[in-house]
């Protein structure tokens, strides 16, 4: 779980053993959005969009 701006994004990764099972995978709905391939969604830039917001309950980045 993340804190601060990013509080309440949960980043879910799943692997599979074959392409037939990751093809037959149903997510549960609280999954939300897939995000895969979204820029916006790498590490990189979750951690860089999180630095953005520099005093959040007062926290200092």
């Amino acid at each position: 779980m993340n804190d601060g701006s990013l509080a309440g994004l949960r980043v879910v990764e799943v692997e599979f053993d074959s392409v037939e099972a990751a093809r037959s995978f149903e997510p549960p709905d609280w999954f939300g959005e897939e995000g895969t391939g979204g820029p916006a969604w790498s590490n990189c830039e979750l951690a860089a969009s999180a630095r953005l917001v520099p005093e959040e309950q007062g926290e200092t980045r």
